[in-house]
């Protein structure tokens, strides 16, 4: 990077930047954007039945209803595996002893975006929550494999770190 200039503050939630970019084989590109967004945390989780926890909830990105994760943002200084741990118990009721991370990925090759934390959740207990009072209105949902395997490809789920959390959480299980 040659330059960058802030050009849009949200602080905490997003900030932009105009840069000068020069490439990995040397070209100069004066008008490239960078987003940084805060980092989140995503949890595969089965409660005692082996039924994957889940939520049904409205998604701003897609801009619809949608299944996703128990996750969310991981506040400045915290540790990512602790916000899994808290996000979990915060939006849907259930505890986990321990996680176990799945990996940390930037959303987007280009712009950044941000960086997914995700985790498979251990030693699960707990019964669902009623309500919560996060920025969606949240349902909690007990889904088996099948049925988010066909959520992987019916579009019940709609975002990207979404269909990433289910795809490692079930490469890693076991």
């Amino acid at each position: 990077m040659r330059d960058s200039r802030l050009v849009h503050d949200g602080s905490p939630w997003i900030r932009v930047f105009q840069e000068t970019v020069e490439t990995g084989s040397g070209q100069v590109v004066e008008d490239f954007h960078r987003v940084e967004a805060m980092d989140f945390a995503l949890v595969f989780a089965r409660e005692a039945s082996g039924r994957i926890i889940m939520l049904r909830q409205w998604r701003q990105g897609p801009r619809r209803f949608a299944l996703s994760f128990p996750g969310g943002h991981v506040e400045a200084g915290e540790d990512p595996a602790k916000a899994a741990l808290r996000e979990l118990t915060e939006e849907t009721g259930f505890k986990a002893d321990t996680v176990r991370p799945l990996g940390r990925f930037c959303m987007h090759s280009n712009f950044g975006i941000g960086w997914g934390n995700f985790f498979l959740a251990e030693g699960v207990s707990g019964a669902p929550a009623r309500d919560t009072d996060d920025l969606e209105t949240a349902a909690v949902r007990l889904i088996d494999e099948t049925e988010l395997k066909d959520a992987l490809t019916n579009g019940e789920i709609a975002t990207v770190h979404d269909a990433l959390c289910a795809e490692l959480g079930f490469s890693t299980e076991g």
